[in-house]
């Protein structure tokens, strides 16, 4: 098991609920989004998934556990100078997130 999946697993579900309060708070009569990883070889992806469309939240290098906010469904935005919103092993790590994904570099 990859030594990051824990705080992996962790952020994942901070996610989930973050995504889920708002939604239940914003827009009570749809149903909640399901959130998932997908394991790729550099990268993980997280993806949300509402009603039958689903769309990249965002990913984390399996290197470092730097989260990164996505350019495409495959790639993450790694050519800017502030590509890194932050770390898994950051105790404020759900700030780098909003209900619809990773943050825009501040």
């Amino acid at each position: 098991m990859h030594y990051l999946q824990k705080q992996l697993d962790d952020f994942v579900s901070e996610i989930e609920t973050l995504v889920h309060n708002h939604y239940k708070e914003r827009f009570p009569s749809l149903d909640l989004p399901e959130i998932g990883v997908d394991n790729g070889r550099k990268y993980w992806r997280i993806w949300t998934t509402s009603g039958r469309s689903t769309s990249v939240f965002g990913f984390v290098r399996k290197d470092d556990g730097a989260i990164l906010k996505a350019a495409t469904w495959k790639a993450p935005q790694t050519k800017t100078k502030t590509a890194v919103r932050g770390y898994l092993t950051d105790e404020d790590r759900i700030n780098t997130c909003t209900a619809y994904g990773i943050v825009y570099a501040r």
